[in-house]
């Protein structure tokens, strides 16, 4: 007799395939943090060199930073903790060609700040997005009294700013995130991600104005880069040993290399009508992914 268990997988993956399933994440940051896999590590190492200054996330182009300062918008907003709250603010300076710098942090500060409050209704609201910057972060350090003050908590910014390489002035850089530090009025820590090493940042009062701490995004392990191309379709689908073999050679081991191939041969295998991915499918996706990597 065909078990219980049996019937209700046929029926999940002949459901699949009639719905053309297909999960993976191309072209795009991976926001659903089910999907996301493999920074485990890194994330852990951020979160305590958060606790001592700034963080510089260093890799190259498409390794995933901006998936990963998603993850640790996440992982920061969803820290309980009895002596203080974590705001995190996601910059994304790619979006903002036209705007200066500390322009654009303040206007995300004071979006993220007064989303869904009273103090939308607040005159002054109105008038502060039109007035210097000093005025705005003055504002901004008002509001953060309020958030911390309701429960009685320290409350600490931490930026996390995508696509720093459009910024080509280190000295600027520099000189922008030591005045927004010092004219909020709390504890505030950074979090940049871009392709290239940078010369200068801003410390902490004490700690002078040196370095970013630097954390390398790497590839990923071939444990990850596993579990990125089998977990999204657990239960479901499933590759051949040899397939996922070569999606890792293949991809060496880039994350959105892995996603692209998994979503091709998926893409491949659904045409016909099967739930296995098989080597074959990835070795004929592979060519037009190379292509556009």
């Amino acid at each position: 007799m065909v078990g219980v268990e049996h019937v209700g997988a046929w029926i999940r993956r002949r459901r699949a395939v009639r719905r053309r399933l297909n999960p993976y994440v191309v072209g795009t940051p991976v926001l659903d943090q089910k999907l996301f896999f493999g920074r485990q590590a890194l994330t852990s190492q951020t979160l305590e060199r958060l606790e001592l200054g700034s963080v510089s996330v260093i890799g190259e182009h498409r390794i995933g930073k901006t998936s990963f300062l998603h993850h640790l918008r996440c992982s920061l907003a969803g820290r309980f903790e009895d002596h203080r709250k974590t705001v995190p603010v996601f910059v994304d300076l790619e979006s903002s060609p036209g705007a200066g710098l500390l322009e654009t942090l303040l206007e995300e500060t004071l979006d993220l700040l007064t989303a869904g409050c009273a103090k939308r209704a607040d005159p002054r609201l109105c008038a502060v997005g039109a007035s210097s910057a000093a005025a705005q972060l003055s504002f901004c350090g008002g509001l953060l009294d309020e958030i911390g003050g309701r429960r009685g908590l320290a409350v600490r910014l931490v930026y996390l700013i995508d696509e720093i390489d459009t910024l080509a002035d280190d000295v600027n850089l520099a000189e922008t995130l030591a005045a927004l530090s010092e004219g909020v009025g709390a504890q505030v820590r950074f979090v940049i991600a871009g392709a290239r090493r940078r010369a200068s940042a801003p410390g902490e009062p004490g700690h002078g104005r040196g370095m970013f701490e630097e954390l390398d995004l790497r590839p990923l392990s071939a444990e990850d880069g596993e579990a990125l191309a089998r977990r999204p379709v657990e239960g479901v689908f499933d590759f051949e040993t040899t397939a996922i073999a070569s999606i890792l050679d293949r991809s060496r081991l880039r994350p959105h290399l892995i996603q692209r191939l998994c979503a091709r041969a998926v893409d491949r295998m659904l045409d016909d009508g099967r739930s296995v991915v098989r080597r074959s499918d990835v070795d004929t996706v592979s060519t037009t992914c190379a292509e556009r990597s």
